[in-house]
């Protein structure tokens, strides 16, 4: 769980109730950390982010005013405004839109938002403005100057404007330091943030420290450093950018070309994937080759850096496919492929705002309000500061137009949050109160549910018959589907309860609606699981019936199968007694027209008596299948083996008809071939007789 300051958490309070919020605080109070968290907190808004210059946008993953809005690239007058219809669609979208460093971000420019803003409904709007003006002041040019204040008089800050005020911004300052945990260093640079000298800690150095970052007030200064030493070294190396698409040079994190050479020193300008340095990382080149550097990472290993590549991009309306709803979203515009490092035995203050190192030398000149408190708060610690020079009050520079409106908005802010936040606090107890009463109507229903189940439940036993048992299943079973869906509605109230108690987690009066809601849902699941045992019971007792039920009724089809196969037994029994009578009523001595009508009878009867074991067989087939998954009952077995023996009964009766006919059959066959012989010797015989008066005949 992530653990904020009490300032932040009051900070996100705000921001999470859709105020309109200008976030400051000192170097290292974690402004960008809880924007980070308010954004990743909210992904299902249209989030919109930009900043002055790129290298900040590209901080925030997000793209640069200028593209953002439309800005021209000039001094912008009072009636400028976005006039790219593109642009406008995605900003009528946006629910929010977040600008970083709104320190850097001058009057011309904040004017040129806010008309633009109001163009599209600002007022359906969220505006988060984040930074500190007691840091780096806008850049203005010496040749814009004259014409700037003209138009603007002695105005620079954003905060200047009227629009400003117009636009309805609490001011929420977070005041615990993340960065430094030294009090004493803490205090000095709190002293030095608000234009009071308090020097006294800071060591003059008798040279710099090789292995740190030379914070410089001028780009002079930095690149005499950084080219003498650079000088020192030979067999130098140039590395050229690869720029594709729409590539500004404010865009450029790197240098378009970037000259190296072994030992020289830099800083990494990305967080590795690996974790093996981060933005901000110091280190000394060890090899140089065409396609990757090795760098020694101070209090590191050496490690090879390949080309990185930023992606510059701006906001774009792209519909969703399933939904059909437009949504902003960030576009790639351009990219830029450069290695992630820099020369660094120097670099501009302006340039390590927002940044973070262990080991700094700081120079003299200071020139500009709040330049010489940024170059002291880079650092994480007093030991990693080496100032070259005695710090020079008339050099501490402070706006004293930054330094009212801060103390003022501030105090203006706090009176105004405190109802605010009292406010917010009574909307979230209002809404826990609507959720706890949803879900105690639902315990209430779940337990008048469970007294109706328990009611269908106890009018059947396992005696009663499944139709009659029906309708009191079917009710627990619709009021058992009923609970299920209130339970289910319950857990999304304790969800949606538990959302609107983050950061009220202290809250005592939260605490324990939270808890009463807790409690009730685990009430309304242990009833949900009594009602799922009484349901489960209900099932199993309906199973046993409807089996118990299935038996019976198999065993009354399997005896009326038993009793028509033993009718079979009886009839065949009989028909064997009529054929054994039959075969009584002749004997070989019978002539074969006598024996013809008993042989007709015994064929018949024997026909019918196939036909009633066919008959009885199939009657079988239909009481094994009957008696499927109920084989090992014992009257269900007893029944089968009846039934068996009499089909074994009919069996044999059957063959001893069978038998019998083939008797019948065989003794009329022989009785006609002994009556065939009989006429044969006849005919033989009148032949005989027949021949012999042929020859007396003849003789004569």
């Amino acid at each position: 769980m992530i653990e904020l300051t009490p300032s932040q958490e009051r900070a996100i309070k705000l921001l999470d109730a859709g105020y309109n919020v200008f976030l400051t605080g000192k170097a290292g109070t974690g402004k960008s950390f809880l924007v980070d968290y308010f954004v990743a907190k909210h992904s299902e808004k249209n989030i919109v982010k930009c900043a002055p210059t790129g290298v900040a946008a590209l901080n925030i993953e997000g793209a640069t005013i200028h593209r953002t809005f439309g800005v021209p690239v000039r001094l912008l007058g009072h009636n400028d405004v976005c006039s790219s219809n593109d642009k406008l669609d995605v900003l009528k979208k946006a629910d929010v839109i977040l600008i970083d460093e709104i320190s850097m971000c001058r009057i011309d420019v904040f004017e040129y938002v806010i008309r633009s803003l109001n163009r599209v409904g600002i007022r359906n709007k969220q505006l988060i403005l984040v930074g500190d003006f007691y840091q780096l002041p806008p850049v203005l040019t010496p040749a814009d100057t004259p014409t700037f204040n003209q138009l603007y008089g002695d105005r620079l800050y954003a905060f200047e404007s009227d629009l400003w005020y117009s636009s309805n911004l609490l001011t929420i300052e977070l005041t615990e330091v993340k960065r430094q945990n030294e009090k004493r260093f803490l205090d000095s640079l709190s002293n030095i943030r608000e234009g009071i000298p308090d020097f006294s800690i800071f060591q003059i150095a008798n040279r710099a420290d090789d292995n740190a970052v030379s914070l410089c007030p001028t780009k002079a200064i930095a690149k005499e450093i950084n080219d003498g030493h650079l000088r020192q070294l030979p067999n130098h190396k140039h590395y050229m950018a690869s720029i594709m698409g729409n590539v500004l040079e404010s865009d450029m994190v790197a240098d378009k070309e970037l000259v190296l050479a072994e030992d020289a020193r830099i800083i990494m300008l990305v967080n590795d994937t690996g974790g093996r340095w981060v933005n901000g990382t110091m280190g000394t080149v060890t090899e140089l080759s065409d396609n990757h550097i090795t760098v020694q990472i101070d209090n590191g290993g050496e490690c090879r850096v390949d080309p990185y590549t930023w992606s510059i991009k701006e906001y774009v309306l792209e519909e969703d496919e399933e939904t059909r709803e437009k949504r902003v979203v960030e576009k790639e515009i351009g990219s830029f492929t450069q290695f992630p490092l820099k020369l660094a035995w120097a670099i501009t203050i302006h340039k390590s705002q927002g940044q973070t190192y262990d080991k700094v030398n700081i120079y003299n000149g200071f020139f500009a309000n709040g330049q010489m408190y940024v170059a002291l708060s880079r650092c994480k610690t007093l030991n990693g500061i080496h100032t070259m020079g005695n710090l020079i009050p008339s050099q501490l520079m402070c706006s004293l137009s930054v330094k009212n409106f801060m103390t003022t908005s501030i105090k203006d802010s706090n009176s105004r949050i405190k109802t605010i936040l009292e406010e917010i606090r009574r909307q979230k107890i209002d809404k826990i109160c609507g959720c706890v009463s949803e879900v105690k109507v639902l315990e209430t229903s779940l337990n008048n549910a469970l007294i109706q189940i328990r009611d269908a439940r106890n009018r059947f036993t396992k005696v009663t018959t499944s139709i009659a048992m029906q309708p009191h299943i079917n009710n627990i079973e619709n009021e058992r589907r009923k609970v299920a869906n209130h339970y289910e509605k319950g857990v999304q109230l304790l969800q949606l309860t538990k959302q609107e108690a983050v950061g009220y987690e202290k809250d005592e009066e939260i605490e324990q609606m939270l808890t009463k809601t807790e409690n009730a849902i685990k009430n309304i699941k242990q009833i949900q699981d009594t009602i799922d045992e009484i349901a489960l019971d209900a099932e199993r007792t309906l199973k046993l019936v409807q089996r118990k039920e299935d038996y019976l009724r198999r065993v009354e089809k399997i005896k009326d199968c038993v009793k028509e196969i033993q009718s079979l037994e009886t009839s065949i029994n009989e028909a064997l007694t009529k054929i054994s009578t039959e075969m009584g009523l002749f004997t070989m001595d019978s002539k074969s027209n006598a024996i013809q009508p008993h042989i007709e009878f015994i064929k018949t009867e024997s026909e019918k008596v196939t036909n009633q074991y066919e008959e009885g067989m199939q009657l079988q087939r239909q009481a094994k299948q009957e008696a499927v998954g109920y084989e090992k009952y014992e009257g269900i077995k007893l029944l089968i083996s009846k039934m068996d023996n009499a089909i074994n009964s009919i069996k044999q009766t059957k063959d001893g008809i069978a038998e019998k006919a083939l008797e019948a059959a065989n003794t009329l066959k022989k009785v006609q071939q002994r009556e065939r012989r009989k006429k044969t010797t006849i005919i033989l015989s009148i032949i005989a007789i027949l021949a012999l008066l042929y020859v007396v005949f003849v003789r004569k």
